[in-house]
């Protein structure tokens, strides 16, 4: 089943689609910073799996 974009406001919906039409065009977009944002999460990744193993106990 396809997925589609739904509207909690009727009204709205009909007034946007008598002004921008129900067509749908794809768009693409090249995302910036994709390198340093991948090292930023392995870091983290990999700080969570060293937390994960550490056998330091507070209290």
């Amino acid at each position: 089943m396809e997925k589609k974009a739904t509207f909690g406001n009727a009204d709205l919906a009909k007034k946007m689609a008598t002004r921008f039409g129900t067509n749908q065009d794809t768009v693409q977009v090249e995302m910036r910073y994709a390198k340093e944002v991948q090292t930023f999460l392995r870091k983290i990744e990999k700080a969570h799996k060293k937390a994960a193993d550490s056998k330091l106990v507070f209290g």
